[in-house]
């Protein structure tokens, strides 16, 4: 093709008609605003597939959401949105087909034991898939590179609204870990102070409870301290990554546990004053009750936390989970989790089992424990330093690599709003309270500004934030109560974000309204932009 315009002469790829139908948009003198989905395990580009569903939500809700940007503030008004559905085969059982063999309706108790097989049958095959996830990198970054180049092309509006957002969920986040990783590296190597960090492909990759080593992630934080020496070594006293800096690279991942860095006997104690009354109260009734946001019950991608790392043969994950099961079980919380009496718990013949069965799987021989490769990108937390309490540690971990930031979602009147919080109903998405999205044009910068030095939030201490005034998503740069100060520079343009479950609650939990709006807002909006240059438009 000499132009992109047709496939009569030549043979005709799938990437060719993407390419003709964004060409054709700037011909209109229309703005591109691509969205990219990199599926994962146990999924393919079939029809009926859950993910295609779920790129249809993202793509239609960030419609609506350009639409009222475009109603309001005369922002987005000719642009058009595509949704661009990365397919592989991430299953190698036809579990669909299973299902409706099986006959039984998936909601219902004899449906869920009827889905066992299915599961199982699926299970191993994560050793196949893995590789292939890695071997097609080349081939999805070269896709997304197309698109990329092609939509900011020099002939389009003279305001290029076009935009590209890449989300990779599971193994598809591995894919995309793995194909920016030494772009990502290369450019942190040549990065010189007073210039931007740029995203190593379209405006912002988002990787969805990624199923990736976590060593995929610890080897551009080593990159950055070394960048970082260096710079300090040949005397530049200027911070490498500036306020302005926006993320280039997102890792959200459903946590299991809270706080990260665990709660000891000592915290317990500090957290009761010598008259019996708690001298934090709000961390104390998180910790002491187990109960809120930070329940026993919390749900989490057990896929990547448990999953992972027993086929990369290290099986504690797993048995701190049989643990967390058994001590549920008998009303006694999760031990160093919470402060619960465990005396007082009432055990059972189950429970005994399941502590048993913890305690064997925990010390079998030859595990891999080299954490950096068992553990997944999300799932990996700076060790605790030995001193300090929960609140208000100044003290440096003492393993500074893994997860960074937190984000939760607080609810208006501290109450889930069931509509909302669920998975969309598409055709609902244009109705204002889905479509309605806040403009949240330079929180970043003000917040950064607001807390100088390392650790800051969005919602600065108070439970209402400038990201979503109605939807109060927060996110923390530091880990909440996690006995530490933050690993990395407040500007630092690399998030491994801890979600805890009122913003991602399971393993295929990302599609709700106020989670797609939070992470679409990155994109939307100049989250750097100057407070100057805010005030004045």
């Amino acid at each position: 093709m000499d132009d992109g315009s047709d496939c009569e002469d030549n043979p005709c790829t799938q990437a060719d008609v993407l390419q003709t139908h964004l060409k054709s948009q700037i011909k209109l003198n229309r703005s591109n605003f691509v969205i990219a989905f990199v599926h994962g395990w146990r999924h393919d580009a079939r029809v009926g597939d859950t993910n295609v569903a779920d790129l249809r939500i993202y793509a239609a809700s960030i419609a609506a959401f350009l639409a009222r940007r475009c109603a309001i503030e005369n922002r987005y008004c000719n642009t058009t949105v595509t949704a661009v559905y990365v397919g592989w085969r991430g299953a190698r059982v036809d579990e669909t087909w299973l299902r409706r063999k099986l006959g039984s309706p998936p909601e219902s108790f004899i449906g869920k034991l009827a889905a066992i097989p299915e599961t199982v049958a699926a299970a191993f095959t994560l050793f196949d898939r893995k590789p292939v996830s890695e071997q097609i990198a080349p081939s999805v970054i070269s896709l997304l590179d197309l698109v990329s180049n092609t939509i900011m092309l020099n002939d389009g509006p003279k305001e290029n609204d076009s935009r590209l957002i890449i989300f990779g969920h599971n193994l598809g986040g591995n894919t995309l870990a793995v194909g920016i990783k030494e772009r990502l590296i290369k450019s942190i190597r040549e990065l010189t102070p007073q210039t931007k960090l740029k995203p190593p492909i379209g405006d912002l990759a988002i990787l969805l409870n990624p199923a990736s080593e976590a060593a995929n992630w610890t080897v551009l934080q080593r990159t950055v301290q070394e960048r970082v020496s260096a710079l300090r070594a040949q005397g530049h006293e200027t911070e490498l990554f500036q306020v302005d800096q926006p993320p280039v690279l997102i890792s959200l991942t459903s946590a299991r546990t809270w706080p990260a860095g665990g709660v000891r006997v000592e915290d317990c104690k500090l957290l009761i004053s010598d008259w019996g009354k708690p001298r934090f109260p709000t961390l104390s009734k998180y910790i002491r009750e187990h109960r809120g946001e930070y329940t026993s019950h919390i749900k989490y991608d057990w896929a990547t936390h448990d999953l992972f790392p027993t086929f990369r043969g290290d099986f504690r994950p797993g048995a701190d989970t049989l643990d967390w099961l058994a001590f549920d079980l008998e009303g006694r919380g999760e031990m160093g989790h919470d402060c619960l009496d465990y005396s007082q718990g009432k055990g059972s013949a189950l429970g005994l089992f399941l502590h048993g069965l913890a305690n064997i799987v925990r010390v079998l021989p030859f595990q891999n424990t080299e954490v950096e490769y068992t553990r997944t990108i999300g799932h990996l937390d700076p060790r605790r330093p030995v001193s300090g309490f929960l609140v208000g540690s100044i003290y440096e971990s003492p393993r500074p690599f893994g997860t960074t930031h937190e984000m939760e979602i607080e609810w208006p009147g501290n109450e889930k709003q069931p509509d909302l919080g669920k998975r969309p109903i598409y055709r609902k998405i244009s109705e204002l309270a889905y479509s309605e999205c806040a403009s949240i044009q330079g929180w970043l910068t003000s917040v950064r500004t607001e807390h100088k030095g390392r650790g800051w939030d969005s919602a600065g201490g108070i439970k209402r934030t400038p990201i979503d005034s109605k939807l109060d998503s927060q996110f923390r740069h530091g880990l909440l109560h996690s006995g530490m100060r933050a690993i990395t520079h407040p500007n630092d343009p690399l998030w491994n974000v801890r979600a805890l479950d009122t913003a991602l609650s399971h393993h295929g939990g990302y599609v709700t309204k106020p989670l797609v709006c939070s992470l679409s807002q990155f994109v939307m909006d100049d989250i750097t932009l100057s407070s100057h240059a805010v005030s004045a438009k």
